[in-house]
C-alpha cells in the first residue's frame, strides 16, 4: 500500500502489518509515492520529487514544474531497497490533461475527453 511518501505491507490473510518504509522518494524537497508494481521479488515504487514553494498550495502536477522521478525497487519479505534509478524529466507537459497515443510517425496527444470519430 502507498501513502504520500511511504509504502507498507499487510498479510493479506489476518491485516497485521508487515513493514512500512518512510521517505522512499529520495528528494531535496517534496516527494511521493505515485504507483506501486508487485512482482514476485521486487515490489517496484515510481516516485516524483518536485520543489514546493514556500506558503503555495501544491504545486504536484503543475503545468511547467520542474520535477525528477525514480523506481525504487523494495524487497517484498522485508521492504529493504534493492536497487534505485533516477530520470530528471524536466518540466510538466503544457497540458497535463491530454492523453498520449503511439503511432507509427510518433506519439499524438488527445484532449480529454477524447470521443473516437464514427
Amino acid at each position: 500500500m502507498r501513502w504520500e511518501d511511504s509504502v507498507s505491507s499487510y498479510d493479506l490473510s489476518t491485516g497485521e502489518s508487515l513493514w512500512t518504509v518512510s521517505n522512499v522518494p529520495s528528494c531535496s524537497d517534496v516527494g511521493r509515492v505515485d504507483s506501486l508494481t508487485v512482482r514476485t521479488d521486487v515490489v517496484v515504487a515510481a516516485t516524483t520529487c518536485f520543489e514546493q514553494p514556500e506558503g503555495e498550495e501544491s504545486v504536484a502536477s503543475t503545468l511547467g514544474q520542474d520535477f525528477s522521478s525514480e523506481l525504487v525497487g523494495l524487497s517484498p519479505e522485508t521492504g529493504e531497497e534493492l536497487w534505485r534509478t533516477e530520470h530528471s524529466v524536466g518540466r510538466m507537459p503544457s497540458n497535463p490533461w491530454n492523453a498520449l497515443s503511439a503511432h507509427a510517425r510518433g506519439t499524438r496527444g488527445h484532449p480529454l475527453p477524447f470521443r473516437r470519430p464514427g
